[in-house]
């Protein structure tokens, strides 16, 4: 086969046969091919570098919540409160509301991600590398789901505000579909 090519690719074009031309082609076709699917195979590799292991800090949420918990001016930088009434606000939502720890989750790791959110507004990206959590995801709307089922209450008269990915329903009050809001019309409506 060896011998065939190269004695092919000597020949001048003109004193080819058609069976050598035929088999020129495919040889032409076969190293356009080949190249091209290097190419491709080479730039997905550029493209899609090697994994690597995310979210393996020595702390774990637990742990820094923890340590936040021990410096007064952490707990406010980090949390939005005081020690004394991060405690507080633990041990009402545990009595009144129903927070508890889960299987991996404590309550109080629960609360001091939530205040670090309202207080930093993080995304959910470096939430996700500071406590530790969430290896999979889950979509919003998955979660409410999981909530209502879990005795999840509101007060009548009261609504969650919520974006367009989450269903309507009795609790939710969700931007109208096709509609593009401004903060100038926000702010218009509060002038009034």
């Amino acid at each position: 086969m060896a011998r065939i090519t190269t004695r092919l690719l000597v020949k001048k074009y003109s004193q080819l046969s058609k069976k050598e031309m035929r088999h020129k082609n495919i040889l032409k076709a076969s190293l356009l091919v080949s190249t091209g699917a290097a190419a491709m195979i080479s730039m997905a590799a550029a493209l899609n570098p090697p994994r690597t292991p995310v979210r393996t800090s020595a702390l774990t949420g637990r742990q820094w919540v923890l340590e936040i918990l021990d410096c007064p001016v952490r707990v406010m930088e980090q949390l939005g409160m005081a020690r004394h009434v991060f405690f507080k606000l633990l041990k009402q939502l545990q009595q009144s509301h129903g927070l508890s720890d889960s299987r991996y989750v404590s309550a109080m790791e629960k609360l001091a991600i939530f205040l670090h959110f309202a207080r930093t507004g993080s995304s959910s990206r470096m939430l996700q590398e500071r406590f530790q959590r969430w290896e999979g995801s889950a979509a919003d709307s998955r979660i409410f789901e999981y909530a209502r089922k879990q005795d999840l209450s509101l007060p009548s008269g009261y609504y969650f505000l919520a974006d367009a990915g989450f269903p309507l329903c009795d609790m939710l009050l969700t931007p109208y579909r096709g509609v593009r809001y401004h903060l100038k019309e926000w702010a218009q409506g509060n002038q009034k």
